[in-house]
């Protein structure tokens, strides 16, 4: 049995691959929970070296112990996971369960305007499972302050110093929000996403220079991004949706590009973006960096 169903983020297959490694060295046939646990710790990314640089953890430590905590109940069952076109993956079926409990998650998620399994989602998967043998071997671990670092929305900033350029998408216009546009834009709102961004979007609506964008597909409204406007505030990008049916057409990275644009014309410097769902998308499409939680 092969599950091809899941589409993950880059820094997700790279950790699921760690793991599969780690697994590997240890003869096991298959990929356990503390096996994401411990390829997060050799992954190289800034959420990772903070991570590394706050919490001092001897995974030398857990992976001699493994033997020990897996021998007695391991089983010879698996399943496998399709993570990339090419590769396919060995995992237990308590790893099953997480990586579809990290899908779960993604999915909850509207902001950034696509849907992959993030290595951080995994990893929030394995902090809360109750699998006896991560527990045992995490028994010693601060689960809340890892949690906080690597799993937890985070706010980024930008620097608008960067050049961003809007790709053209088939049939797609990116375009300014008019004062015709108002009613469409707060039902699009309201009916497709949260209804706490309500308030949001009636604040940048009511502005004399409307700082939203929308993205127009045969003149049917598919998304919308705005700056200026999220908490009120200046400075700071968001909201950001699109409609899941037109997802991973780089229709959010043209949304926000065009917002980034704006705020640089403007005169601004740097931008927030807040609470942060999606870290990696919003790396690469503007080379966004993740605000320390502590200086190292």
């Amino acid at each position: 049995m092969i599950i091809e169903n899941i589409r993950f983020t880059s820094k997700a297959i790279e950790l699921i691959k760690f793991a599969d490694n780690i697994a590997k060295e240890n003869n096991y046939n298959a990929i356990y929970p503390i096996h994401l646990f411990l390829g997060a710790f050799k992954m190289d990314s800034e959420v990772n070296n903070e991570l590394k640089a706050i919490i001092s953890i001897d995974t030398t430590a857990i992976e001699n112990n493994l033997n020990e905590f897996i021998s007695e109940k391991a089983s010879n069952e698996y399943v496998q996971i399709k993570v990339e076109d090419s590769i396919i993956i060995n995992v237990s079926f308590l790893t099953k369960d997480i990586i579809f409990e990290a899908k779960m998650v993604s999915e909850a998620y509207e902001e950034h305007g696509q849907i992959f399994v993030s290595d951080g989602q995994i990893l929030r998967a394995v902090l809360n499972c109750n699998d006896e043998i991560t527990q045992q071997c995490l028994s010693s671990v601060d689960k809340n302050l890892i949690l906080s670092i690597i799993a937890s929305p985070r706010d980024m900033i930008v620097n608008l110093n960067n050049d961003f350029s809007i790709d053209c998408i088939e049939k797609v216009s990116i375009r300014k929000v008019t004062d015709d546009d108002k009613d469409m834009v707060r039902e699009f709102a309201l009916k497709n996403f949260y209804e706490r961004w309500t308030k949001t979007i009636d604040y940048g609506l009511g502005l004399e220079n409307i700082p939203i964008y929308i993205a127009l597909l045969d003149k049917n409204l598919v998304g919308f991004a705005g700056y200026n406007i999220s908490r009120q505030r200046k400075g700071y990008f968001g909201p950001l949706g699109v409609l899941r049916v037109f997802r991973d057409r780089k229709i959010g990275q043209s949304l926000l590009k065009a917002c980034l644009i704006d705020m640089k014309n403007i005169g601004f410097k740097t931008c927030i973006i807040g609470n942060v769902s999606s870290i990696e998308f919003y790396e690469k499409a503007c080379g966004a960096k993740i605000i320390p939680i502590v200086s190292s």
